[in-house]
């Protein structure tokens, strides 16, 4: 079990994949293709939340950008949004 004193910023979260975990999460905005190509990145600790962090990354995204793939979380964050604020989400 880490040493909450080492590191003072991490934080806990519950993951549904690997239960109770501590330390940081890292989100990637990426191109996607032969070659994955990272274009916007954010270190957050464990316990931030994705739809906190996705909007910043979104608007990394070139205005060349066609598709946004991701997973419910995202999908849940389009659907509160404009599509003239996140072009790149789903349409209804």
């Amino acid at each position: 079990m880490p040493h909450t004193a080492i590191d003072t910023e991490a934080h806990w979260t519950q993951s549904g994949w690997h239960g109770w975990v501590y330390g940081w999460k890292l989100h990637v905005l990426a191109v996607v293709a032969a070659v994955w190509i990272p274009l916007a990145a954010e270190l957050t600790p464990a316990n931030a939340a994705d739809n906190e962090v996705a909007p910043a990354l979104i608007r990394e995204a070139p205005a060349e950008a066609r598709y946004l793939l991701g997973d419910l979380h995202l999908l849940a964050l389009c659907t509160l949004l404009s599509a003239s604020t996140f072009p790149l989400c789903p349409g209804p």
